[in-house]
């Protein structure tokens, strides 16, 4: 039955591909080839590999998708029965285009409780909208891209921010979750907001600015209620924006576009260091201001024997962050992490059908949250990768071992995680 079923599946994909070429050429254009990407608009982030329909020089459309997936297995404060828990941390869809030399367009969808952030087993709360079956946009931006030094993006984006957010899950270095020390930047969905950003570079990337304004975070009924009227009224300090920027130097080889990554697996010797900022008066209420700033840096090397050494690091501080506030964890104060990693310059076969190089990492993290007494966050990240195909196909273990003198609980989780992108 079902070999029976699946004839009629061909001719019907076929003559979808066929119609998706016919409804996004232009008026009197014709789809010339189908050729894979060569990240042509060099979004690491979107897509750096994958199907490409070309209409023209300056005409494609870039489509692709990724899957993070994962086996966690925690216990809390090392008593009692182990949670298991298979988890779905990322499944996305990637659209990258270009209708002129100069005009271009990402759009990019993934699914909701992305990383697993909320856990439906902490009630009602954290499980009725925040379903990881659910599909959202992750990044929605029209891009005006005039040269190396002025581009305009619009949209749904990353803001400029800290490395690890312009790297992604799929991009960073060691762990397969974010850091925790970075969870205090304001964001919509991902570490994304609506806005728009002014970006450029000299030197292919040696030098990079990114600022830019973004809705930020408002509660509405705090303004109003501290300014006895509506939000829909205005009045000061009732909607501002958001300022964020971040400017990077890279002493080695410079890192072209919009993103970055946290480990290139030897493809370049890097040397960078970045600072971001984000600032956004009245958030809560009026006076209560919003700031957030950091520092970060990444070295990294081939040595003599083929080998990749990789040394990071990042500092954090943050003033009224709205999770904070808003009841979503206690993320005022300062933190840091600090990183290392070691990619094998041998290859080690698994099986007859992958080949991959093994990098061990470490990575310990800090929170020290504000307010006095209410308590420091530790944790230590031990695994290793199995990288195959740079970021496009990695295999993870990591242990992870926090101790939280706050709220927050103890405990101590095995992960294993495969990524997949085309």
């Amino acid at each position: 039955m079902v070999k029976r079923n699946s004839i009629w599946f061909l001719p019907v994909l076929a003559f979808a591909v066929i119609c998706m070429g016919q409804s996004f050429a232009q008026e009197k254009s014709e789809l010339t080839s189908l050729t894979v990407a060569e990240d042509k608009a060099g979004d690491k982030d979107a897509c750096d590999k994958g199907c490409t329909f070309v209409w023209g020089e300056d005409t494609w459309l870039t489509v692709g998708a990724g899957i993070r997936t994962s086996y966690s297995r925690q216990r809390n404060n090392g008593v009692g029965a182990y949670d298991n828990n298979f988890n779905i941390d990322n499944a996305r869809i990637y659209l990258n285009g270009r209708g002129h030399d100069c005009l271009g367009m990402e759009f990019n969808t993934d699914i909701d409780n992305a990383q697993n952030f909320w856990d439906a087993s902490l009630g009602p709360n954290h499980s009725q909208q925040l379903d990881n079956a659910d599909v959202r946009i992750l990044d929605a931006i029209v891009k005006f891209e005039f040269n190396d030094l002025i581009n305009v993006w619009m949209g749904r984006m990353i803001p400029p921010s800290d490395r690890t957010n312009l790297s992604g899950p799929y991009y960073m270095n060691s762990g397969w979750d974010f850091p925790f020390a970075q969870l205090g930047y304001n964001n919509i969905f991902q570490g994304r907001d609506d806005g728009a950003a002014f970006w450029g570079q000299l030197g292919g990337g040696a030098l990079k600015y990114q600022v830019g304004v973004y809705e930020g975070t408002n509660n509405p009924s705090a303004v109003a209620a501290t300014l006895n009227t509506q939000e829909t009224t205005g009045g000061a300090g009732a909607d501002d924006l958001m300022l964020a920027g971040r400017f990077t130097v890279n002493l080695l080889d410079p890192e072209p576009g919009y993103y970055n990554a946290s480990t290139y697996h030897g493809e370049k010797d890097i040397l960078a260091i970045g600072y971001a900022f984000m600032s956004q008066n009245d958030t809560e209420a009026v006076g209560v201001n919003y700031r957030a700033w950091n520092f970060d840096v990444l070295y990294e090397t081939t040595l003599g024997n083929g080998g990749v050494a990789t040394i990071a690091g990042a500092y954090y501080d943050f003033v009224n962050s709205f999770d904070a506030g808003g009841g979503g964890g206690a993320q005022d104060g300062t933190s840091y992490f600090v990183e290392a990693s070691y990619l094998t310059a041998r290859s080690f076969n698994l099986g007859a059908c992958a080949s991959g190089r093994i990098a061990p990492f470490f990575r310990h993290q800090e929170f020290r949250r504000a307010g006095g007494g209410v308590g420091i966050a530790r944790q230590n990240d031990w695994g290793f990768h199995y990288v195959m195909h740079g970021h496009n196909a990695r295999v993870t273990y990591v242990y992870n071992s926090r101790v939280d003198s706050g709220s927050g609980p103890d405990f101590d989780r095995h992960t294993v995680g495969v990524q997949l992108q085309y």
